[in-house]
């Protein structure tokens, strides 16, 4: 059941209601909301166009919002909670492989993933320097900044698995909640 674009329409006019819709007590806030406009969570589209068609559909979906506000708020960060817990458990598990490499005679250890480090290393310089010393042509320059856009991306991944991303993330976020006031 895809409730996508429910949640946009609901965000719309209720952002925590919306939020909620989207993750993972999604199926209880749309009931919440299906019981409000007298639909079926079970038919996303049959909904949808009851919340659009209703003239009165900003107050109800702000209404659910207000009454269940800090039940919605839990949920949120039940999910950025639940995220983070994959995020640890994913740069544990990259952790745990390369520590079970380390102990892994040479000539047996898996290197593909160092060669690819390096291939994107050398090929994201090749095509950035390409950038200086090559005119690209008006008609391709949209797709060439889009390659080298993309290649640097997966780059920075590789370089965040082998280096670790998640220090300098800790680092970024602190520094923003002092700058909030946190």
């Amino acid at each position: 059941m895809d409730m996508t674009n429910i949640a946009h329409t609901v965000a719309k006019f209720a952002p925590l209601l919306g939020g909620a819709l989207a993750g993972p007590g999604g199926t209880i806030v749309g009931g919440l909301i299906a019981a409000a406009f007298g639909g079926d969570i079970t038919q996303p589209d049959a909904l949808q166009t009851l919340i659009t068609a209703d003239p009165d559909a900003a107050i109800k979906l702000k209404k659910i919002e207000l009454d269940h506000q800090i039940e919605l708020q839990r949920l949120l960060i039940q999910t950025a909670q639940n995220e983070i817990a994959m995020q640890c458990a994913d740069n544990d598990s990259a952790r745990q492989r390369e520590i079970s490499i380390d102990s892994t005679p040479f000539e047996h250890r898996d290197k593909t993933p160092a060669m690819l480090a390096y291939l994107l290393t050398v090929g994201l310089f090749i095509a950035l320097a390409s950038l200086f010393y090559f005119p690209i042509p008006q008609s391709n320059q949209e797709v060439i900044l889009g390659i080298v856009t993309s290649l640097t991306t997966v780059w920075i991944s590789a370089m965040g698995y082998y280096h670790g991303s998640s220090a300098g993330s800790r680092l970024k976020d602190m520094g923003m909640m002092r700058q909030l006031g946190g």
